[in-house]
């Protein structure tokens, strides 16, 4: 695996660390960055939306300055609120705590970078302790 990619560790909510990437075109960026306090999100909201909003949109300016291939998105079954399964991405959201809410604003984010830069994406819906995960 050495030398097949690089690892640079990054707090995505810090934009000036960004400045320590190299400055080039990536084939394949994994966004796994999460805060994930869906208990105390309710109490700290601003711990998750730092990480997931603000993070992400760190990422993706980044991103588009510089040119990505493919971006992979971890985003978050919560967004669904107690949707029946099998979730499907054609749900209709209904986040029901400030997590859920600010992975939701993730994606939604995300999704814009797509239509206007062209990014190629995949996204990850992950529901703890369920085989849950669909690939898009």
């Amino acid at each position: 695996v050495r030398g097949r990619f690089d690892f640079v560790h990054v707090d995505i909510r810090c934009p000036e660390d960004f400045d320590r990437l190299p400055r080039r075109r990536y084939d394949r960026v994994y966004h796994l960055a999460a805060s994930f306090a869906n208990e105390l999100s309710v109490e700290l909201p601003l711990l998750d939306h730092r990480t997931n909003v603000e993070g992400t949109e760190n990422l993706l300016r980044f991103l588009s300055r510089v040119g990505t291939g493919q971006l992979v998105y971890t985003g978050s079954s919560s967004s669904y609120g107690d949707a029946p399964l099998p979730l499907t991405e054609d749900l209709p959201p209904r986040p029901y705590t400030p997590y859920a809410l600010s992975k939701h604003v993730g994606e939604t984010a995300r999704l814009h970078q797509r239509e206007a830069f062209g990014t190629d994406e995949q996204n990850l819906h992950v529901r703890l302790g369920l085989p849950g995960v669909a690939i898009r």
